[in-house]
């Protein structure tokens, strides 16, 4: 250890001694802006420094916290346009699922009026009917394709496609559709057994009324078994309807 120690201060001795010779009193010049007394624009005196500086990124984040409280602090210029994003984003949410809801609905009674059975309601399956929706459907099943344009057709003029086009909440309407079959049979399970009146009758003409007979005696064999509790809800989970 004595010896490398003693190498080592001889080395600094001779590089402290040979040093002067070899320096030079000529100013390097910058290779950006080519003025004298520094090397490169990343020297803070160069005057093309700030362009070395990385410009701040665009970062999103999530702000844990919960929309009660952000309300209270709605008079806060941040807060209230983050209550207005909120609303917008469930605002959109809530129109393309229940459009996407009475589109289901209408491809089921097409299938059932045309004595087709009803496919699984698969999450990838039920997603085709919302990217219809929002006019994201290019992998859509033809089918499907062929049925959203039935569907918007007999809606006419109440229907402006416009509306439900996607405003970036994608993802929270895939959560939404991924949840459905699920909600559906909870539906059914509190429900089943309740029936609907109206005060005046409806004027149907007979091949609606033929539809509904139909769906009615078709989801009457289908649903069992009876009677339906959270217990045998899951029995058969393709079968019950939206």
């Amino acid at each position: 250890m004595k010896k490398k120690s003693e190498r080592a201060i001889a080395k600094a001795a001779a590089l402290k001694e040979v040093g002067p010779k070899y320096a030079t009193s000529k100013k390097r010049a910058c290779k950006v802006c080519g003025i004298l007394g520094h090397a490169s624009m990343a020297d803070k005196v160069c005057c093309r420094h700030e362009e070395h500086l990385r410009k701040p990124k665009k970062s999103r984040f999530v702000i844990k916290t919960s929309l009660k409280n952000t309300i209270n602090l709605a008079n806060n210029e941040v807060s209230a346009s983050f209550c207005v994003a909120v609303q917008k984003a469930v605002s959109h949410c809530r129109d393309v699922t229940s459009t996407t809801s009475l589109f289901i609905n209408f491809f089921i009674l097409e299938l059932l009026s045309a004595g087709m059975p009803i496919p699984l309601l698969t999450h990838t399956f039920l997603y085709d009917f919302a990217s219809l929706v929002m006019n994201l459907g290019t992998k859509a099943l033809p089918h499907v394709v062929e049925s959203f344009s039935r569907f918007t057709e007999m809606l006419g003029d109440t229907c402006i496609p416009e509306r439900f086009y996607s405003q970036g909440f994608t993802t929270a309407v895939t959560d939404i559709i991924r949840s459905y079959s699920v909600l559906t049979h909870i539906h059914v399970a509190d429900n089943y057994k309740k029936s609907i009146s109206y005060k005046e009758p409806m004027n149907l003409t007979e091949p609606q009324r033929a539809i509904i007979t139909r769906l009615k005696n078709k989801s009457a064999r289908l649903m069992g078994p009876l009677p339906l509790t959270t217990a045998n809800v899951g029995t058969r989970p393709h079968i019950y309807l939206p």
